[in-house]
């Protein structure tokens, strides 16, 4: 089994146990929408989800795509971002190697980026004050190398 379909397997055991412990049904909807936005890089909006699915040919409400995402979020699954004012994006949850992202005021250019020593820190700062650690996330905004240079 390669790492992509055992790192989707891992994740839909967690989002069944998610959904076990609400008390919720484990419907093929929700499954198939997990799926789609884990076999898919970067971030993506809720109604381009929709539209990949549609195209895919699945018979899935707009409703249920946001439902699920609300979800998928709680399940500590997905993030959520507000890179504008007003309008959400997502990502999926990368487990093993968490990134951060630098924001352009102007041209709203997001860059990603890793850096051994934030992790670090955070893992330290955990520590200190005893929490358990679900996920984290840094934005820095200013101006990107394009618009710097007007």
């Amino acid at each position: 089994m390669n790492t992509e379909n055992k790192n989707a397997n891992i994740v839909l055991k967690k989002f069944e146990n998610f959904i076990r412990k609400k008390k919720l049904r484990n419907t093929n909807e929700r499954n198939i929408i997990l799926k789609e936005i884990y076999k898919n890089e970067g971030h993506f909006n809720p109604d381009d989800l929709y539209i990949r699915l549609k195209l895919a040919g699945y018979n899935i409400s707009r409703a249920t795509v946001y439902n699920t995402l609300q979800l998928l979020e709680e399940a500590n699954l997905i993030i959520k971002h507000y890179f504008k004012e007003n309008s959400a994006i997502y990502e999926k949850v990368n487990f093993s190697s968490p990134h951060y992202h630098l924001i352009c005021i102007k041209c709203g250019k997001v860059t990603e980026f890793e850096e051994k020593e934030i992790k670090q820190l955070v893992k330290r700062i955990v520590g200190k004050y005893g929490h358990k650690h679900l996920n984290h996330s840094m934005y820095i905004y200013g101006l990107c190398k394009l618009c710097n240079s007007f």
